[in-house]
């Protein structure tokens, strides 16, 4: 019956994909999940039927509601050889891509505390070296907060860089985001640090997605510009983590750096080349565990006389699963990106610059897989699915990140997992390491403060020019990760 689909005429095929179309999602992973076991089966068309019919058996309704929107995602799409691209459904039944937002970054500014650490003075902190921290991390020193010292004055020294680099009145402004996980005032520090600058006109407010902030901030900022909302707006990334670090542990105390960065966005007036070209974010509340500053309060019963008991506020230092997040990585990051760039029209060879976040997560040398014929692999950025899939040479390539190598009954994960993150990406998408912007080692992990940071110096060193295209990626806690496709409009 199925064999025989493939020879329907035009218009019962787009019927078809019509009525697929709601699980268009679902198709699009079997599309992609058919079509790489067929390639080891033989690559026909025939054989993808035969799988699907075979699949439809063995798991009945469900499966075959698989195959068959698998079918439907086929005949749409062709060889899935890249990720279907996210679009939404809006009034009317448009859809529309998250594509380009007229709104352009024309000014950046970057602000660092004066203390620099040097890895030479961790190893009188604990029992680490030079050494160790820069063969495994590539960080050579990171600049921390003082006592005396507040985030707020950090990020409002860059967002007033950010102005004067613009040339832009702070009362023209009328948006500032903040995006911090570790502010001076759990209520928000935004607010504040408008004041600060002198954008009193501005409504302002935090963002908090960890080391995805910035880039989340840059998106939804955009939105406001792009729909008329607001003409100028400030987004700030800034984190203090060294608060918030265990000075015990060489694995995390080593990782992390203080700092901020700002940019000033304007609505792209008629006319002119829009700075967003696309984005994409995405989050997964599954991988928690894997990196997170906990609520950890101390009890304290208040003596009533129905008894009442709350906690006083604390919180752990940073835990993290650098395995676990190494794998997160290297999987989502050229995934985010390649759906940005697929929603800006654009490829790999249109990209000048690829900006990451910054960081750094350890990755076990050596890890055992599984020795039986099936393995269980992390989820695709689309595909929030449990997968339990047949170990075949060709689903490793879409769902293993490339630094993993099979070599028989062993994986083996590269140490220096920040620069391995840096270099899968690249490579994944065709970019060589000469376009790839970094300053991990003067500054370490500084979370939101990362992409600007980064960025700054690539501007004021001439690096970066006016036009050209800037491929970014952030990822973090949460777990949370998003893309921008810029197109840098300043200075």
């Amino acid at each position: 019956m199925l064999i025989k689909a493939y020879k329907l005429n035009e218009l019962v095929i787009k019927t078809v994909i019509e009525f697929f179309a709601p699980v268009r999602g679902v198709g699009a992973w079997g599309a992609r999940l058919l079509w790489r076991i067929s390639e080891d089966l033989g690559g026909s068309l025939l054989s993808h039927l035969r799988t699907m019919v075979a699949a439809s058996r063995a798991f009945r309704s469900i499966a075959l509601l698989i195959s068959l929107s698998s079918c439907a995602g086929f005949l749409l799409a062709g060889a899935p050889s890249t990720p279907v691209q996210r679009r939404e459904r809006r009034a009317g039944g448009v859809v529309a891509a998250h594509g380009e937002l007229r709104a352009s970054i024309i000014g950046i500014g970057a602000a660092a505390p004066e203390r620099r650490v040097p890895n030479s003075e961790l190893e009188k902190v604990v029992d680490t070296s030079d050494e160790w921290i820069s063969q495994r991390t590539g960080i050579s020193c990171r600049h921390l907060i003082a006592p005396d010292q507040g985030l707020a004055d950090l990020a409002s020294k860059a967002a007033k860089e950010a102005l004067e680099h613009a040339g832009v009145d702070p009362l023209e402004v009328g948006l500032v985001i903040m995006a911090t996980s570790s502010p001076d005032d759990l209520f928000g520090d935004a607010a504040f640090v408008a004041r600060s600058v002198g954008a009193t006109n501005a409504v302002a407010f935090d963002l908090t997605a960890a080391c995805s902030g910035f880039l989340f901030g840059i998106n939804t900022a955009s939105q406001f510009l792009h729909n008329g909302a607001y003409k100028t707006a400030i987004v700030i990334g800034a984190d203090a983590l060294s608060r918030w670090v265990d000075w015990t542990d060489r694995n995390t105390c080593v990782l992390f750096g203080d700092g901020a960065g700002a940019v000033v966005l304007q609505q792209t007036a008629a006319g002119q080349p829009a700075g967003i070209l696309g984005y994409e974010m995405h989050s997964n509340g599954a991988g928690r565990s894997d990196l997170n500053l906990g609520y950890n309060g101390e009890s304290k019963d208040l003596g009533t006389t129905i008894p009442a008991t709350v906690t006083k506020g604390a919180y752990t230092p940073i835990a993290m699963n650098g395995k676990e997040v190494y794998k997160f990585a290297t999987t989502c990051v050229p995934e985010v990106l390649k759906e940005a760039l697929d929603n800006a029209g654009l490829t790999a060879d249109d990209v000048d610059w690829l900006l990451l976040h910054q960081v750094r997560a350890v990755a076990h040398q050596r890890a055992r897989a599984h020795s039986t014929s099936s393995i269980s692999l992390p989820c695709a950025p689309n595909d929030c699915l449990p997968h339990r899939i047949p170990r075949l040479p060709s689903l490793w390539r879409v769902f293993t990140p490339s630094r993993l190598s099979c070599t028989g009954s062993f994986l083996w994960c590269h140490s220096q997992a920040n620069i391995r993150i840096m270099e899968t990406v690249a490579k994944k998408l065709g970019i060589p390491m000469e376009k790839v912007i970094t300053n991990l080692a003067e500054y370490g992990n500084t979370s939101a403060g990362s992409i600007p940071l980064a960025l700054n110096e690539a501007v004021k060193a001439g690096k970066v020019k006016p036009g050209d295209v800037i491929a970014c990626a952030g990822f973090g806690a949460g777990l949370s990760w998003g893309s921008a496709i810029i197109r840098w409009s300043g200075k």
